[in-house]
């Protein structure tokens, strides 16, 4: 595949970015989670890392976010006030918006079937 061509925007420096979850912790929860799943006691997990990063200046979250489109995933960016966004980019869609509704798509809460098409619904 061809790499995305370059972005139009550069963003300034962070003033401050540091993990929600370290490597080490989330390396400790991988390991947890393959041995619950060798047990049976696990069947799908999706474990994430975070980061919360500050710009001293305004930076529009759409230009943060284009920074990830080289990770071939889909990229998702809520902003519920000015001033703050919560984005990143998931192998999996997480939420579709139409003018209508905001329709979320479940990924690691997958349940089981029930035993009949009636207790599926």
């Amino acid at each position: 595949t061809t790499p995305p061509p370059p972005l139009p925007v550069s963003l300034p420096p962070a003033s401050s970015m540091r993990e929600g979850t370290s490597y080490e912790k989330w390396a400790e929860s991988v390991e947890s989670a393959l041995e619950q799943m060798r047990e049976g006691r696990l069947r799908k997990v999706v474990l994430a890392r975070n980061y919360l990063v500050k710009f001293d200046v305004d930076v529009e979250p759409l230009d943060v976010l284009l920074q990830l489109r080289s990770h071939h995933g889909y990229l998702f960016c809520l902003q519920p006030q000015r001033g703050s966004a919560f984005l990143g980019c998931s192998p999996e869609p997480l939420f579709r918006i139409s003018p209508e509704c905001i329709e979320t798509m479940a990924i690691a809460g997958t349940r089981p079937r029930g035993g009949s098409e009636r207790e599926d619904e």
